[in-house]
């Protein structure tokens, strides 16, 4: 084919130019992949029984953990923008079965939450890209998509 891409918006050109829309697109990929890494990440897909309550419940389970996993990452400094949810819902996972032990004591569990956050805000940083550059970098330079 030709290499085409093809936008459709209601933004006029006043309000947004042709890089920043292509930027909105890629961030509406964004949301895609981030039911992605729910699905694929917290095993929604697959559970270990055949009976149909057992099954509901472990994906109940895994649910919360989604959710906890995701609050952590948006409690860990997501106003930067460029934390890395992949790598931070890897951080949670490592954390797990601590998370777990300490579900009866509130106080450890919190103080683990911390160390958490702290890991997930140190450690958990998008790739800088020159070839294909990440959403977040064409966020703060909408020139980058052209390139």
């Amino acid at each position: 084919m030709s290499e085409w891409l093809v936008y459709f918006t209601n933004l006029s050109g006043e309000k947004a130019s042709l890089e920043e829309v292509v930027v909105l697109y890629r961030l509406r990929w964004q949301i895609e992949l981030l039911f992605k890494l729910w699905k694929q990440a917290g095993g929604l897909e697959k559970w270990r029984s055949g009976k149909p309550y057992r099954i509901l419940c472990e994906v109940y389970a895994k649910l919360i953990g989604v959710i906890v996993s995701h609050w952590l990452s948006l409690l860990s400094g997501w106003e930067e923008g460029e934390r890395s949810l992949v790598k931070a819902s890897q951080v949670v996972r490592q954390y797990g079965l601590s998370m777990v032990l300490l579900l009866p004591q509130t106080s450890n569990l919190v103080d683990l939450f911390e160390v958490i956050r702290a890991v997930i805000r140190d450690t958990c940083r998008v790739n800088k890209r020159r070839k294909y550059p990440s959403a977040y970098q064409c966020c703060l330079d909408p020139s980058l998509v052209a390139s």
